[in-house]
């Protein structure tokens, strides 16, 4: 499936990919065939009243945003390389600053990150907003705008939700890269209870994208709500910082209990299994195959290329051809709608599974899907992320809070705490599991540097050195030395062992080992290696 980007969708080229698929044999009769899949899957959000719909404060307001600042335009916070590249930017720092604080202060910006506060204020499990936005041009049909602006999912004719392009995520976007330049802006101020605002904004609109029903939209939800987590541990590090530093422990505590996986509509473990992903499968094997017989020799190619596409249908001829020359491999059409079951059952039951769980290391249906039942492979495509990526929201989230517990016992103490459990019970109810440990479900892992790590020679005190191992690869392998004016926290990572952070990879499975960095948040030890070394002001 694929997502939204900034070209808005126009009717020409939707009516040029029309003509090009019915000119490859995606018969007239097929597009005239009723199709139940999208009623079916826009059905779910029926019982969302207007009162509670996100979207319709939302989309209006982005409408109406002046052109985006010089740099920013094209940012994507959803994908890991980029986000960690932006993160370890400095804005206020820039030449051009003072051009985007103004554009940030003009009444277009200033309405949205108001209606974005509106749109995420009640962050209650049973009484948060949704965007609730159906699914096709008809959902927004009354809507000439949103249209124009591509902000909508196209869906093509006939439907095809396996091939669903999320043009309305080009809008979230927009809405993320302001929030976090807001962000900035007040911090700068010296308001960082407001960035932190911000930021917990961010996150609850992630949220609820998180909790749509296609598959690739709910994987964008989970990494832009890890962006906004890292963003909120940023903001607060940095104001640790200061020599006086302005956030109160009382704060940071609040937001803590905002962030409780009891009570919150933030939760890791309320994301559910994308519920339309089996129909959006189903539908493409109807498309696909002729029933009860095997791939349809006139549709099978194109149907699976829609889905390569996205948002290019001139590109179904040559896409097509690598399809044609499999045709003849596939299963039947029994085989391939069992085989759509089975990836639906076990997917499910593996989600129910916590992120540590051991048994997530076995092959999983998916996993075992060969070309010869392309449509199973197309119609899940983006599945084998799904899982990596909720352990590391359940991080980040964890992490979160026991990182932001523990800087409000710092502030109230004025000293480093001797325990992981020292912030509680004043401000946790509990000390945070680790979802990279096993089944034993062990604690997150912490030290203070100095006072806690080896000494050197005759038991001086010395810095603590770690390797961080950078995401953004324009960045690389750096070294940097923790002093012992802060606290450390961290997960035991991908490799499930603890290794004092000495190697901090983030949960990238291309390491063998290394820990992932909670506090310092990593995008803080980026940004001052970069500028250690001049690399930014």
């Amino acid at each position: 499936m694929m997502r939204a980007r900034s070209l808005p969708l126009i009717p020409q080229v939707l009516a040029a990919g029309a003509a090009a698929m019915t000119s490859l044999g995606v018969a007239a009769q097929v597009v005239a065939q009723p199709d139940d899949s999208v009623s079916e899957v826009n059905a779910l959000y029926d019982d969302i009243t207007d009162e509670k719909r996100s979207d319709l404060i939302l989309l209006p307001k982005v409408l109406e945003l002046d052109e985006m600042p010089p740099g920013f335009e094209d940012f994507e916070p959803d994908e890991f390389e980029q986000m960690k590249a932006i993160m370890s930017w400095d804005p206020p720092a820039r030449d051009d600053w003072v051009d985007v604080e103004a554009w940030l202060m003009a009444p277009a910006q200033r309405a949205l990150v108001e209606a974005l506060a509106q749109a995420t204020a009640d962050e209650r499990i049973d009484m948060h907003m949704a965007f609730a936005q159906p699914y096709g041009v008809e959902g927004v049909a009354e809507s000439f705008e949103l249209v124009e602006a591509g902000y909508y999912t196209e869906i093509g004719d006939p439907p095809c939700l396996a091939a669903a392009y999320f043009g309305y995520i080009d809008a979230i976007d927009q809405i993320l890269v302001l929030g976090w330049l807001e962000t900035f802006r007040l911090q700068a101020k010296g308001d960082p209870e407001g960035a932190i605002e911000v930021a917990m904004d961010m996150l609850f609109l992630s949220r609820q994208i998180a909790d749509r029903a296609l598959l690739d939209e709910v994987l964008y939800g989970m990494r832009c709500s890890m962006f906004a987590l890292a963003r909120v541990r940023e903001i607060a590090f940095e104001d640790s910082k200061r020599s006086s530093p302005l956030l109160r422990p009382a704060y940071l505590g609040d937001v803590v209990a905002r962030l409780d996986p009891l009570r919150s509509a933030a939760t890791v473990d309320r994301i559910v299994w994308p519920r339309a992903s089996k129909i959006a499968a189903k539908q493409l094997v109807a498309l696909a195959y002729t029933p009860g017989a095997g791939p349809d020799l006139t549709r099978f190619a194109t149907s699976l290329a829609r889905v390569d596409v996205g948002r290019h249908p001139l590109r179904v001829f040559s896409e097509s051809a690598k399809y044609e020359r499999i045709v003849e491999e596939q299963i039947d059409y029994y085989a391939i709608d069992e085989l759509v079951d089975d990836v639906a059952i076990d997917s499910g039951s593996r989600w129910q599974l916590s992120p540590g769980s051991p048994l997530l290391s076995a092959r999983s249906e998916y996993d075992l899907v060969g070309r010869e039942a392309s449509v199973v492979r197309a119609a899940y495509k983006g599945h084998e992320q799904m899982f990596a990526a909720r352990q590391w929201l359940a991080t980040e989230m964890a992490g979160t809070r026991q990182a932001l517990s523990l800087q409000a016992y710092v502030l109230q103490n004025r000293s480093l705490p001797p325990l992981i459990s020292s912030s509680r019970p004043d401000f946790i109810d509990r000390v945070q599991r680790d979802p990279y440990s096993s089944a034993s479900r062990k604690e997150l892992q912490f030290f203070v540097p100095v006072r806690d790590t080896p000494k050197g020679p005759r038991g001086v005190d010395k810095p603590y050195p770690i390797r961080v191992f950078a995401l953004d690869e324009s960045v690389g392998v750096f070294s940097l030395n923790l002093l012992g004016d802060t606290f450390c926290l961290y997960s035991v990572g991908v490799d499930r062992q603890a290794f004092m952070a000495n190697e901090v990879v983030q949960g990238d499975e291309g390491y063998s080992r290394g820990d992932y960095i909670l506090w310092p948040p990593y995008s803080s030890l980026v940004r001052k290696f970069l500028k250690d070394t001049g690399r930014i002001p």
